[in-house]
């Protein structure tokens, strides 16, 4: 390659791509979520293939590691999440360059790596990345004047992946009837937008109808989370406390693991440091464009009616769902894309520079990579490591834990034989027949996070009335927590 190409790949839209897309796979999280565990588990071991909320993502997972004889599946699904993530920004990059100059394309496309919520599910199984692919595909091809009815199957494909996309089409389609000059081209183009979102009910029905289910009707079977979920409900206080620090976090890991994690390892504040500085650089920046009268360089490309404002509905739809949702951050994953598209396609794309979204790039991606990445991939944030390795030491116990789910479901996946010696709370504990009791209930203060937010403690009278025989302490990256036997 010649000096200049390397240069013009260095500097160009595509390095954020290879970047960010290896960053992805060398730092995949070895603190995987609870939910990551499970779907791992599901398909490896061919169980729950199909899950109503979001349909096709196991499906995808076990199909492949079946076609390629994979058995460490969650390693599989960092892979996918890592690799869609890549195709996300090269979607995004195809967006921008129609109405944006290369440059700040570029600035652009590493903000939107370093966003923390993006970055901390590219590097998990979870299940928003993927549909993510599809929905930014679908403005992609509604951007290139495709058929309405080809943009509403790529959009309904992303709601097969997770149903929250939902408003990904709903928003591109109110953004074609508003965008459409004429009455007929409206019916017309209404008419080819449902019929490309057919493909959503008739998946649905076909493994309604082929799988085995516990709903009791079609209805309750798409909509299963909300109506035999235990967890899923709506609290005001909860969303009007979590839905802005959450959408924070969207943009920069904030958790209460960080305080410790710089206690124990201090060199990672640099990514602080380096953040502080480029927030002072950006003031500068900021001030300086204000006070200039020239503007950026735009492509002389006109952007198509409609364009603009259906992005910042989808932003809006999307936040506002999450806010229903008790300011869950997994339905905000999708945010910083859609106000991107939205900012770059309207007149505050004049505003832009590419020095300033830089400097935010920068900012972001030091404190995410610092505090984030490298924690999640490198280190064991939480105590479940060790406790399964006293779980492993003594498999004839029972465990009673506070977080049941998370721990089982690295059990179902690294160790399924131990599942049977965990058990949730403390009821009918006198009738269980064990070598030994252990509970990390008592005496432990766990790291400030959503759930210790949300969920309260057990206060049955049983933990209460606990007789405290012995208590083992051990020692994990970031702290330590207390096994209690009684």
């Amino acid at each position: 390659m010649k000096p200049r190409k390397i240069f013009d790949f260095f500097t160009g839209s595509l390095f954020p791509l290879v970047f960010f897309g290896g960053l992805y796979l060398l730092l995949f999280s070895t603190n995987n979520s609870c939910d990551g565990l499970s779907y791992a588990a599901d398909i490896r071991q061919g169980v729950d293939i199909f899950y109503p909320h979001h349909l096709l993502y196991n499906a995808l997972g076990y199909v492949i590691a079946r076609l390629l004889f994979i058995n460490h599946t969650l390693s599989l699904l960092c892979v996918m999440n890592a690799l869609a993530a890549a195709g996300c920004l090269f979607l995004t990059r195809q967006i921008l360059k129609t109405f944006l100059s290369e440059k700040i394309s570029t600035a652009c496309l590493w903000a939107l790596g370093a966003c923390w919520g993006f970055m901390r599910f590219a590097t998990e199984a979870e299940t928003y990345i993927i549909p993510l692919v599809f929905s930014l595909w679908g403005s992609l091809a509604w951007i290139r004047g495709k058929n309405p009815f080809f943009v509403s199957l790529l959009a309904a494909l992303a709601c097969l992946f997770h149903q929250i996309h939902f408003f990904w089409w709903l928003g591109l389609g109110i953004g074609m009837i508003i965008s459409s000059p004429k009455d007929k081209d409206i019916c017309k183009g209404v008419l080819l937008y449902l019929l490309g979102s057919l493909i959503v009910p008739v998946v649905y029905l076909t493994v309604w109808m082929a799988v085995p289910q516990e709903a009791s009707s079609f209805f309750h079977y798409v909509f299963h989370d909300y109506f035999y979920v235990d967890a899923v409900g709506f609290s005001l206080k909860q969303a009007l406390f979590l839905t802005p620090v959450n959408f924070v976090r969207t943009f920069f890991q904030v958790h209460g693991y960080i305080p410790s994690l710089l206690a124990r390892y201090p060199f990672l504040a640099i990514g602080i440091i380096i953040t502080l500085i480029c927030f002072v650089l950006e003031i500068k920046v900021v001030t300086k464009k204000m006070r200039s009268v020239k503007t950026v360089e735009v492509t002389e490309i006109s952007v198509p009616a409609g364009f603009a404002s259906m992005h910042l509905l989808i932003a809006l739809l999307q936040l506002f769902f999450a806010f229903l949702s008790n300011g869950n951050a997994e339905f905000m994953v999708m945010i910083p894309f859609a106000l991107l598209l939205f900012v770059a396609a309207s007149r505050f794309s004049t505003r832009l520079s590419a020095c300033g979204i830089m400097l935010a790039a920068i900012g972001m991606g030091a404190w995410n990579i610092c505090l984030g990445l490298i924690p999640y991939h490198f280190m064991d944030i939480q105590p479940f490591s060790a406790i399964e390795k006293h779980i492993e030491n003594h498999p004839t116990s029972v465990y009673f834990v506070e977080d049941y789910a998370t721990l089982y479901n690295r059990l179902r996946y690294y160790q399924p034989s131990l599942c049977n010696c965990l058990k949730k709370d403390f009821s009918d504990m006198e009738k269980i027949d064990a070598e030994a009791r252990y509970t990390d209930k008592i005496g432990n203060k766990g790291f400030v996070s959503r759930a210790s937010v949300t969920q309260t403690l057990d206060k049955t009278p049983e933990r209460e009335n606990i007789t405290v025989l012995r208590a083992d302490t051990l020692y994990f990256d970031l702290g330590k927590v207390v096994l209690v036997q009684f």
